[in-house]
């Protein structure tokens, strides 16, 4: 497992479900009292509702970061209950936020969650899924062979 995305994954999980289950009282005193704190929600809370896309960038990149921290040889079943994993926190802050002052509890958020923890999923697996073609390419191209696979001489190639 690689350390530094399986720690920062951990850190952004936390400080997320803390920000999630903050009262509302609170976050206003902290986005008052600090300006460094209150600029950035300042920009999320102007988002449309619909497109939530707080939650969507919060969990395409909780996403991320866990698919990198996951070691290379876990395969499709260590990604989905990665995914699932992400799926369950989302669904677990938003239970919680009924208990909370001031916070309230939302389908629409929990959607949002789901959407982002699978486009940064899929962004990943993307990537890796490239990442190996092109290492395949530069492998058969260094050989003499054609990347492209065909085995036929083409017409131009001398016999």
């Amino acid at each position: 497992m690689n350390r530094l995305p399986a720690i920062a994954a951990l850190v952004c999980t936390l400080a997320a479900v803390a920000y999630a289950l903050l009262p509302s009282g609170a976050v206003a005193y902290l986005r008052n009292g600090y300006r460094w704190f209150g600029r950035p929600l300042d920009f999320l809370e102007a988002l449309p509702d619909p497109l939530n896309l707080a939650h969507l960038l919060l969990f395409a990149l909780l996403a991320v970061m866990l698919m990198l921290a996951l070691p290379r040889d876990v395969g499709w079943r260590g990604r989905a209950f990665a995914f699932a994993a992400l799926v369950g926190v989302g669904a677990l802050v938003e239970l919680l936020q009924l208990m909370v002052p001031g916070r309230r509890a939302s389908l629409v958020d929990f959607f949002n969650d789901v959407v982002g923890a699978a486009i940064g999923c899929a962004m990943v697996v993307g990537m890796a899924f490239i990442g190996r073609a092109f290492a395949r390419w530069r492998v058969a191209e260094s050989e003499g062979q054609d990347p492209a696979g065909s085995a036929e001489p083409g017409p131009s190639t001398p016999p």
